[in-house]
């Protein structure tokens, strides 16, 4: 009795998976209807009227007349690059395309990834020349995602990725597709092919146990690029022969990828000498490490009390996985919480190298450019009526903040201040109109009274004294002038609950953790009036979810060979991706649970605080 409403489920469970299937496809069709065809019936001779290069994979480089045709037809839309998709694209690289590239969005967004078709990309001279780039026609598909990117990011005006029959495609290697991917996907690839390899899995054990139904998930599945592709800019050469036979030949292409030993060159490819780094921190921290940190305190730096009890300790690196456990004491007197001891100058330079530069540059760029919402809810953080002229963002890194504000705020004048060399290139690519190099406070005299808003958004937690941030901020602003601030909140119930993984604990990185009320005290010594407290939330919750993502990533570091960790033997690997696919299903848990307790708007739970305060005395 048992069995038949088992297999009822059965049967409706697969006949879900192929209705999901279609309306996916259907998704994917009026995604790839949306990119426009490059048309160059009425420019086929004579070079564009600005020169442009072009970069490709191996094989293909078309002829010069197409590409001064398809620059003419650029320009006329005003692009500074453009990635060419071949008509005749593959199959699945199409869907690849569609999955990963959204058309109605891609040419007004200038943080949106591009890598699409994976071909060929041209830019404008103009923008090779800020890059400090040199377009090539061998490129590896790592080289490649990164020129596409790079390109657009370096573009003053917009970039976009259109179709053409005037370029022929190239079969991808496959066996470049798994270090691609990782590269691509920050390390998350094989998380990605197992989950893969699960559904395969799934499908098979359908077929044996409910075979028809299983199979016409399947077929529904298999002839999907017909639905995607039939009619569209994009006519895969391969659309037949691939959706007939695509149930067996996409898990032997899963086979061959995941076993695909090809390396990246950094000679020639955007990825680090390993080995040049590893022997130059074996060479630091063999020297010791007591010289990462000033000595321990046994008073509060704030109010000097000697009253300090231990907020959380033994924490560790959880995010490069460097050597080190880290405390945070809390000040019983005035509630300061800060690290102890703290980094010193060495300290600094050693973990915040390769977090936002370096190997981190291109995970950190992904990261920031995912928080485009609460970009724009920070610009207008200031109030609605608020018109600033000049607005100083500093801690900027590549400024990903002023380029999303300037859409909400275009009368104003971004510019922005960073200690690391992030800030040249973000000047560079006119995300921001000036960029200092160097810290608030030394530049704060040089810069007295020039800007109506300064920006410090997770910002003071890195500093080793926010009080002469706070006096700093006031001397650059003209009378009356706006701060705006956001902070982590320590007071947030899920520091104590998520201990060491709660997020904005951000160890060794975050050494001064500041109360909202010491907050306004110390604005207001430092003489400004505060507006407004703003606790939140602006989004969704996601202590949980980001606490099953530290711990991912702390399960995850012998997976990956970081230069200042011994390398993982092949049992250390398999060990730790056993463990990575293990915790995976903890991610979606902790998101699901973040849901739950969004609705019920729990008080004193939101990890994050702003605060507006106006500047309307004299220097202290």
């Amino acid at each position: 009795m048992s069995r038949r409403p088992a297999s009822r489920r059965a049967k409706w469970f697969w006949i879900g998976v192929a209705v999901v299937t279609l309306a996916n496809a259907l998704r994917l069709r009026k995604l790839i209807e949306g990119f426009q065809t490059v048309d160059v019936a009425e420019r086929t001779v004579g070079p564009p009227p600005k020169p442009w290069r072009w970069s490709s994979v191996p094989g293909a480089t078309p002829a010069p007349d197409a590409t001064d045709g398809i620059a003419w037809w650029a320009a006329e839309r005003g692009l500074e690059a453009l990635e060419v998709v071949p008509r005749d694209l593959g199959t699945e690289e199409a869907l690849e395309l569609a999955r990963r590239i959204d058309p109605h969005t891609y040419r007004d967004n200038r943080l949106a990834y591009g890598g699409g078709g994976m071909q060929i990309i041209g830019a404008s001279s103009d923008v090779w020349d800020r890059m400090g780039e040199e377009p090539r026609d061998d490129l590896s598909p790592i080289a490649f995602f990164h020129q596409a990117n790079e390109t657009k990011r370096y573009c003053l005006s917009r970039a976009d990725i259109a179709v053409s029959d005037q370029v022929h495609a190239v079969r991808r290697d496959v066996r470049k597709r798994r270090a691609y991917l990782n590269y691509r996907f920050l390390d998350l690839a094989d998380l990605s092919f197992a989950s893969i390899g699960f559904g395969y899995l799934v499908v098979a054990i359908g077929l044996v146990l409910t075979p028809f139904w299983a199979a016409l998930a399947l077929v529904t599945w298999s002839l999907q690029p017909l639905v995607v592709f039939l009619g569209t800019p994009i006519r895969p050469a391969d659309l037949w022969q691939r959706s007939l036979s695509r149930w067996i030949l996409e898990p032997l292409d899963l086979l061959r990828t995941v076993t695909g030993r090809w390396r990246p060159d950094p000679a020639t490819d955007p990825v680090p000498d390993l080995d040049a780094k590893r022997a130059a921190y074996e060479r630091e921290y063999a020297e010791g490490h007591q010289h990462f940190f000033e000595p321990r305190r046994h008073d509060c730096p704030i109010c000097g009390s000697t009253r300090l009890r231990a907020r959380v300790h033994h924490i560790p690196d959880t995010f490069q996985g460097k050597p080190g456990r880290f405390d945070l004491d809390e000040c019983i007197s005035c509630g300061h919480v800060f690290q102890n001891p703290m980094l010193s100058g060495p300290g600094f330079a050693y973990y915040y190298r390769d977090f936002y530069d370096g190997m981190g540059t291109e995970r950190m760029q992904f990261l920031f450019g995912t928080a485009r919402n609460t970009n724009v809810s920070r610009a207008r953080n200031i109030g609605e009526d608020a018109a600033p002229k000049r607005w100083l963002d500093v801690g900027t890194g590549f400024a990903q903040f002023p380029l999303v504000a300037q859409e909400v705020l275009p009368d104003t004048v971004f510019d922005g201040l960073d200690f690391s060399d992030n800030i040249e290139v973000a000047e560079r690519r006119g995300w921001i109109n000036r960029g200092y190099h160097g810290e608030l406070i030394d530049l704060a005299p040089g810069l007295a009274g020039r800007y109506d808003v300064v920006s410090m958004h997770h910002y003071l937690e890195h500093t080793h004294d926010p009080r002469a941030e706070l006096a700093a901020a006031h001397t650059v602003l003209a009378p009356g002038g706006l701060i705006s601030i956001e902070q982590p909140n320590p007071d947030s119930r899920f520091g104590d609950l998520l201990g060491a993984y709660w997020l904005n604990w951000f160890q060794p990185q975050h050494i001064n953790m500041i109360r909202p009320d010491n907050m306004v005290a110390w604005l207001e010594q430092a003489g400004f009036d505060v507006v407004r407290v703003d606790h939140g939330p602006w989004e969704g919750p996601s202590d949980l979810g980001l606490a099953a993502v530290t711990l991912l990533t702390q399960a995850s570091f012998d997976t990956k060979e970081y230069p200042w960790r011994p390398v993982p033997t092949p049992q250390a690997r398999r060990r730790a991706r056993m463990l990575e696919i293990a915790l995976a299903p903890t991610v979606v848990l902790g998101l699901a649970a973040d849901q739950i307790l969004g609705l019920l708007k729990l008080r004193g739970c939101t990890p994050n605080y702003r605060v507006v305060a106006r500047a309307t005395k004299a220097d202290a």
